[in-house]
C-alpha cells in the first residue's frame, strides 16, 4: 500500500504544480484590452477630463459586461488615428461611430455594424423675403395642381349650369354680353360667392351643391399645403446629387478632420473644383468648438459630418435658429468598432455575438436614442 500512496501523493503534487504554473500563464495571456475612444465625436464618443462618454462608449461597456472583458481606455484624436493604431496593433479595439468604408477595410477589420448613418450639411439659413415666400408657395406642386383643378372643376360646372339654364339670367350675374356673363358666373362658382344665384331648377341647384362640395375639398387641400410650405421646415435636398454638391462647393465647408465626411467631400469635389480650389474651400477642423465657431463667425458657410453629429453640433450653437440642415446623403453607411490587428479571433467573435444580441434585444437602439440630440426647430 505504501508504494501506491507515494505514487498517488507524487501525482497529486505534479497536478497541483501544473495548475499553479498554468494559472499565471492564462492570466498573462489575457491582459485588459486596450480600447481607443475617438475624442470630440459626440453623440458617439468623447473624452472629457479623462472620462470617455457617448453612445458608443455606453454600448462598449454593455458588451464588456456581457463578455466579462477587462479593458483600459485611451484617447484617440480622430477616426483616421483609430484606423492607424488598430492596423499597427497599438490598440485592441477602437470605438466610436466608425464608418465602414472600402478604404478602411483594406487596412483593418470591423465588428458587426451596430447602426447606420448618413452625411449632412449644416449651413446658415437664408433670409426669406415676401417675394421668395410667394415663389415657394407658387412652385409647390400640390398647390399648383389644386389651383388648376379648382379652375377646371368650376369651368366644367359653369358650362353644365349654362347649358341647363340656357344662360345665366340673374341680374347680379348678367354682364355686357354673354361672354362676360359666363365668365362672371364661372368666377362666382370658383370663389363660392353668390352661388345660390346660379340656378333655380332642381337639376341646376343639385349641380351647384355638388360643385360647392368639391370646391370646399380642393380649397382645404390648397390651404393645408400652403400652410405647410409657410410653417414647416424645408426637407434637406440630396447632397449626393450633382446640382446639390456643386452648389454647396461654391462656398467654404468645414469638415471633421480625419473623418469620412472629409474624404467623401474631397472625392465629390474632384472633377468639380481644381486641386487649389478644393484645398481652399474644404476646411478640416478638429473639435466641436472649432466647427461651431467657424460656422457662427462665417469662417465657413457650412459644416459637414455624420447626420447624428450635425444634429448635435446644431444644438450646441448659440443661435440654432440661424441655421438649417440644407442637404444630406440619403444613402447610409454601416458603422461599427475597429478590431486591432492583434485581437484574437475568439475575442472578435465574442464581441460580434454581443453586438448582435444587443441589437436583437433592442438595447442598442435604446442606447443610441438616449444620446440622440433633438433636431433644433426654427
Amino acid at each position: 500500500m505504501l508504494p501506491f500512496r507515494r505514487w498517488h501523493l507524487a501525482g497529486l503534487c505534479l497536478v497541483t504544480a501544473g495548475l499553479l504554473v498554468e494559472a499565471p500563464r492564462s492570466a498573462a495571456a489575457a491582459p485588459p484590452l486596450r480600447v481607443g475612444v475617438v475624442d470630440n465625436a459626440l453623440p458617439c464618443s468623447d473624452v472629457r477630463n479623462g472620462f470617455p462618454r457617448g453612445s458608443a462608449v455606453d454600448l462598449w461597456q454593455a458588451i464588456a459586461h456581457k463578455t466579462q472583458t477587462p479593458f483600459n481606455y485611451q484617447s484617440l484624436q480622430n477616426p483616421n488615428q483609430a484606423v492607424q493604431k488598430a492596423a499597427a496593433g497599438e490598440i485592441d479595439l477602437a470605438i466610436s461611430c466608425l464608418n465602414v468604408t472600402p478604404l478602411r477595410l483594406e487596412q483593418v477589420s470591423f465588428s458587426s455594424p451596430y447602426q447606420e448613418d448618413s452625411l449632412a450639411l449644416l449651413n446658415r439659413r437664408e433670409e426669406e423675403s415676401f417675394l421668395t415666400t410667394v415663389a415657394a408657395v407658387i412652385t409647390e406642386p400640390i398647390i399648383r395642381d389644386t389651383t388648376i383643378l379648382l379652375f377646371a372643376v368650376s369651368f366644367v360646372a359653369a358650362t353644365i349650369l349654362w347649358t341647363l339654364s340656357r344662360g345665366f339670367d340673374h341680374k347680379d350675374i348678367i354682364g355686357r354680353n354673354s361672354r362676360h356673363t359666363f365668365f362672371k358666373g364661372w368666377m362666382m362658382i370658383g370663389m363660392g360667392t353668390g352661388i345660390y344665384k346660379m340656378g333655380s331648377t332642381p337639376p341646376s341647384l343639385t349641380m351647384v351643391a355638388l360643385t360647392n362640395f368639391f370646391r370646399l375639398v380642393i380649397t382645404s387641400i390648397f390651404v393645408g399645403a400652403a400652410t405647410n410650405v409657410l410653417l414647416e421646415q424645408r426637407d434637406p435636398i440630396d447632397a449626393a446629387s450633382g446640382d446639390g454638391i456643386a452648389a454647396a462647393l461654391q462656398h467654404m465647408i468645414g469638415v471633421d478632420e480625419g473623418t469620412v465626411s472629409q474624404l467623401w467631400l474631397e472625392k465629390q469635389a474632384d472633377g468639380i473644383l481644381s486641386v487649389s480650389e478644393s484645398l481652399q474651400r474644404i476646411v478640416p477642423l478638429s473639435g466641436d468648438k472649432a466647427l461651431i465657431q467657424a460656422l457662427e463667425t462665417n469662417k465657413v458657410q457650412a459644416i459637414m459630418a455624420d447626420t447624428s453629429r450635425i444634429k448635435y453640433l446644431w444644438g450646441q450653437s448659440k443661435t440654432p435658429d440661424a441655421f438649417q440642415m440644407q442637404a444630406r446623403t440619403f444613402n447610409t453607411t454601416p458603422q461599427g468598432f475597429i478590431f486591432g490587428s492583434g485581437l484574437s479571433a475568439d475575442s472578435r467573435k465574442a464581441i460580434n455575438i454581443a453586438i448582435s444580441e444587443l441589437r436583437f434585444d433592442g438595447d442598442t437602439e435604446e442606447i443610441i436614442k438616449r444620446w440622440a440630440p433633438p433636431t433644433p426647430q426654427s
